[in-house]
């Protein structure tokens, strides 16, 4: 049971799909990364500012209380040292007016726990037990916790200065007083984000400052302290530090803790976990979002390139890489490949197959479009296996044409395996339901061989194949041919040919000559065809047959036909200026044009430089052209509409069906001059009943259909009698006239008009 294959179309969306869907994890993979990188960093970032601003602000309280102590340090040195109390007492009674506002009091203490106030009182410390503990400390200035005042009934702190004696005995403290009251407005003025607070504690746990002042000499809500001690050996030591706590609301908290300098208090900057947590979320949702836009822009991205395609293919604006019908590469996709492989196999020897079905179009016609490209993808499958188990390649290069390239070891090895294959390969045929016969065109390519030094193109190699074949193309015995050294002189002449046509051009080496087409019944001239030819410097005097299948290959045919257009216009302007008579001329449309648009309109750009009427002109066109049928179709119906005539040319060859008539408004068909070869074959002028039957059929038909009739390559007496006998309306041939130059027409047309 045979394999039932996808198409094209299925096969790249199916490949653009699993493409994206792979983008889009190595998306999701790449940016999960990086945003949990950028997230991590965020949040590291996020935690330093934080730290950072626990820092200043603590460094901002340090600095309010270094000025605060400056107070003290600003007092006559010498009299704290040398004085007794009372003179202190004195000089603090004196200097009293120069106290800042912000201090309740400034007073000196003895050893004995006397207290000299600025305001002349002398009474005893209010906290004796808590005086003497001070007095021990190690530091000289330092901040004392908050307590209670008798004296002004609310709580206050100092700022304290240990005082020494000469003999550097401590004799006492100077000390300033301040209000938590006062401290608070002082800490206000501080700013800080919204989303956070400041706390100051001291090391009991009692709030020195709060942003709410009810909370003020009050303990703590939460334990940071208590996690503090419980993480620490040695709690003092630590100066700074962030813990997650939970206060008495069981609320998580985040606290950014420091040490403020000389004293017991720690400032704790404070924001609520769930800011924190929002913080988090807000980078998830970015990095979800980012996900999401990702994935959509690359969906999109994937849709956009299958509608662009989709558009450029209906359009045929893209080029595709496999033939749609065969599924094997296209010719220009061969090439890439088939060059690439000569490129990196210098040294190997290769073996170039051209293969086409004879008859091929017999079959389109009579067994119908479908049939026929039955046939053809049959006849691909079968090559396709035959060179793929080769490691070869192959391509449709057009129509039944397949080329095919394989990498050899030996020229007899390779003609050993391609006769075999193509027994088998006929055997396949034989079971076919449609009988056709494959011909093949082969040269091989070897780089130690006396006449390849130089390396060769895929392009060489596929015009030797096709020469070598077309030396077989009317020989049905002959199934295949090899191109050899007595083809080389051949290949060397088309070298020379088509590296020196463009001068040529240029040079006026081509010219045209003109063949009479007559009325068989009054035997005079009615037109003629424009022939070209060309009068090499080299290669003399060539005829059409030799330079035009080597021009259609190259695509240069299309600038000769612009040139002989050009020259055939030239010709008739002169004649009708000259007032010698004319008679209408056909130009031959090269099968090579391929845009109808662009054709017309150098064509027209050439006609309107010279003021000749357009019936004098006639294009003859070929059905089996580069062009769609109905392109066709449009540059007949615009040829009319500017007053041209149109013909179709080798009608009967196989280039041309029955069919297209009434698709294409021709005025005049062309006969191929095998009719007259089969009906009256001119070696011995016997005619053929059945042929001659034909071409009367063909005639009476062509007639009903309205269409004018010529026949070509009448040669003989009595190939012009059958035709004129059957009411043809032109012929041209040999036996009126040969091709000849403009001033042999001239002459033809005064004494046959």
């Amino acid at each position: 049971m045979a394999k039932k294959a996808i198409t094209l179309e299925s096969f790249r969306m199916f490949s653009l799909i699993i493409i994206g869907i792979f983008l889009l994890a190595i998306n999701i993979s790449v940016s999960a990364f990086a945003i949990d990188r950028i997230i991590n960093t965020t949040e590291d970032q996020f935690m330093e500012n934080l730290s950072l601003q626990a820092e200043g602000y603590t460094e901002s309280v340090e600095q309010i209380f270094a000025n605060c102590m400056m107070l003290l340090n600003a007092y006559n040195q010498n009299i704290l040292t040398e004085g007794t109390s009372e003179e202190i007492h004195q000089y603090l009674i004196k200097t009293s007016s120069k106290i800042p506002s912000l201090y309740n009091s400034v007073y000196f203490s003895d050893n004995k726990g006397n207290a000299y106030l600025h305001t002349g009182e002398v009474r005893p410390v209010e906290d004796m037990e808590l005086y003497l503990s001070e007095l021990k400390n190690q530091e000289n200035t330092f901040i004392t916790n908050p307590y209670q005042s008798y004296v002004y009934h609310y709580p206050v702190f100092s700022f304290n200065k240990i005082i020494y004696d000469k003999s550097g005995e401590k004799k006492g403290m100077l000390c300033a007083t301040m209000s938590l009251s006062k401290l608070h407005e002082l800490l206000s003025a501080i700013k800080i984000g919204k989303r956070q607070i400041v706390v100051i504690r001291n090391s009991s746990n009692t709030i020195i400052y709060h942003p709410d002042f009810f909370k003020v000499n009050k303990p703590s809500e939460t334990e940071v302290l208590e996690v503090l001690q419980s993480n620490s050996d040695n709690p003092e030591s630590i100066t700074k530090g962030i813990f997650k706590v939970k206060n008495q609301r069981n609320q998580k908290i985040l606290t950014f803790f420091n040490k403020i300098h000389n004293s017991d208090w720690y400032l704790s900057l404070i924001i609520q976990e769930e800011e924190y947590f929002r913080f988090r979320h807000s980078q998830h949702v970015w990095f979800i979002l980012i996900l999401i836009l990702s994935g959509l822009s690359i969906v999109v991205a994937i849709a956009v390139e299958i509608w662009v395609s989709n558009y450029f293919h209906k359009k045929d604006m893209l080029a595709s890489i496999y033939d749609p019908l065969t599924n094997l590469y296209t010719r220009n996709q061969f090439e890439k490949l088939a060059n690439r492989m000569l490129r990196r196999n210098k040294k190997s020897k290769f073996m170039l197959v051209e293969t086409d079905i004879h008859g091929f179009k017999f079959i389109n016609q009579n067994y119908g479009v479908a049939k026929a490209d039955a046939v053809l993808i049959f006849y691909a499958n079968r090559l396709k296996k035959i060179i793929e188990d080769e490691g070869g390649i192959l391509c449709r290069g057009y129509a039944d044409h397949i080329y095919s390239l394989i990498k050899i070891k030996s020229t007899h090895a390779a003609m050993t395996g391609f006769k075999k294959a193509s027994i088998e390969f006929a055997e396949d045929i034989k079971n076919y339901e449609i009988q056709f016969f494959p011909k093949s065109g082969i040269t091989f390519y070897d780089p130690d061989s006396t006449d390849r030094k130089t390396p060769v193109s895929v392009q060489t190699l596929i015009g030797q194949a096709s020469f070598a074949k077309s030396t077989i193309k009317d020989n049905i015995l002959r199934t295949w041919a090899v191109y050899d050294r007595h083809l080389l002189q051949k290949s060397n002449e088309e070298h020379y040919m088509e590296s020196h046509m463009e001068q040529a051009l240029a040079d006026g080496e081509f010219f045209v000559m003109y063949q009479p087409k007559v009325n068989p019944e009054t035997e005079k001239v009615e037109g003629a065809e424009a022939l070209v030819r060309w009068d090499s410097s080299k290669l003399g005097l060539m005829s059409p047959g030799k330079f035009i299948p080597l021009f259609e290959k190259n695509n240069f045919i299309k600038e000769l036909d612009f040139y002989v257009y050009e020259q055939v216009f030239k010709f008739l302007k002169n004649c009708i200026d000259k007032g010698l008579p004319v008679v209408p001329v056909s130009l031959n449309m090269s099968r090579n044009h391929s845009n109808a648009a662009v054709f017309i309109e150098r064509f027209m750009s050439i006609f309107k430089k010279y003021d000749i009427p357009e019936n004098l002109i006639e294009i003859e066109i070929l059905e089996r052209s580069v062009l769609t049928k109905t392109d066709l179709k449009e540059i007949t119906d615009t040829l009319h509409k500017h007053g041209f005539k149109v013909a179709m040319d080798d009608f009967g060859s196989g280039e041309s069906s029955l069919t297209m008539l009434t698709n294409i408004p021709v005025d005049s068909l062309k006969f191929d001059k095998t009719f007259l070869d089969n009906a009256c074959p001119a070696n011995t002028g016997v005619p053929d009943k059945k042929a001659t039957n034909l071409i009367a059929g063909l005639i009476a038909l062509s007639k009903q259909l309205e269409k004018k009739i010529l026949f070509e390559g009448v040669e003989t007496e009595e190939q012009f009698a059958i035709l004129r006998d059957m009411n043809c309306d032109l012929i041209q041939g040999f036996y009126f006239s040969r091709p000849i130059t403009e001033t042999e027409f001239i002459n033809y047309v005064k004494n046959h008009s």
